[in-house]
């Protein structure tokens, strides 16, 4: 993942998304995703895509890893630069 995800963006995921996403890291196929949810598997990739797209990631993988990730509150916080401390000048 180039960068942690918005908190926003995890909460705009559908629940159905969040269910796809979570069988995906359980190693679960689209096609063993459609069975148990009884739905189609082009739904299931529409799904995965969309959720994907809206965190920002490369794959349904880093998606279901981000969601877990973000579900036990250890999505990692924005990176802030760091700053030197100033250099105190010479009295």
């Amino acid at each position: 993942m180039s960068g942690a995800a918005s908190t926003e963006a995890f909460e705009q995921l559908t629940a159905r998304e969040r269910e796809c996403l979570r069988l995906v890291d359980r190693h679960m196929s689209s096609k063993q995703i459609a069975r148990q949810l009884q739905i189609s598997k082009h739904t299931v990739d529409a799904h995965l895509d969309k959720a994907r797209k809206r965190l920002g990631v490369e794959d349904r993988f880093a998606a279901a890893r981000a969601l877990i990730e973000f579900e036990r509150g250890r999505a990692d916080p924005p990176i802030r630069p760091l700053t030197p401390p100033p250099i105190a000048s010479p009295p």
